[in-house]
């Protein structure tokens, strides 16, 4: 994959070899010794979004988020932490493959898009009004390709805003990845890296 990786914050462009969209997600997680039918979203990992969209907040104002894979139908998941935390003006833009019901009133947009196509997501974007990022959720499809194309987002991202993954202990797209990122431009937080019954959550600030 031809990737300007220095342009994202990167020390190089992460590659498993014969690299493509259909990475051997299931055989990874055996790799890395985690349940096969573990419910992917724990407490804890909806505790910890929770509580940093509070300190994008206290950083300097958390007034737009983009989550890429959304979730409405369950109450413990990243869009419900999300939308539950953050304050009623602060726009929500979600993008997903699978359909999802938009709510203007209460600043929660939605568009059923391929988040790799860079964009067309950004044109919904600008649409929309929005000129940065306090808070980019990836947690679409893991392979290292596709993380990559999502990574592109954080050209949107605030000075004081955060990125956050979801599998970053079992997926090669984000398990790669944070090994690429460059500690002079990123601040990386990794949470239950350890905890071999979680799936593993990272925070990623800008230096």
């Amino acid at each position: 994959m031809d990737y300007d990786f220095k342009r994202y914050g990167l020390l190089h462009t992460p590659d498993l070899g014969e690299q493509n969209d259909e990475d051997r997600l299931d055989s990874w997680i055996i790799e890395a010794k985690r349940p096969m039918n573990l419910y992917q979203f724990s407490d804890e990992n909806y505790r910890i979004t929770k509580e940093t969209v509070k300190r994008v907040e206290e950083a300097g104002g958390c007034n737009a988020v983009l989550e890429i894979g959304v979730c409405r139908t369950n109450s413990v998941s990243s869009t419900s932490a999300i939308i539950t935390t953050k304050r009623q003006e602060c726009k929500y833009l979600g993008v997903d493959k699978q359909p999802n019901q938009e709510d203007v009133e209460s600043n929660f947009f939605f568009l059923q898009h391929d988040s790799g196509d860079y964009e067309a997501v950004s044109g919904w974007v600008k649409s929309l009004g929005v000129e940065k990022f306090d808070l980019i959720f990836i947690d679409g499809f893991h392979s290292v390709n596709q993380v990559l194309k999502e990574w592109k987002y954080t050209e949107w991202l605030s000075d004081h805003g955060c990125v956050m993954l979801h599998d970053t202990s079992i997926h090669p797209g984000p398990v790669e990845l944070l090994k690429a990122l460059d500690p002079k431009v990123w601040k990386l937080e990794q949470h239950l890296l350890n905890d071999h019954n979680d799936w593993g959550i990272s925070c990623v600030w800008k230096r």
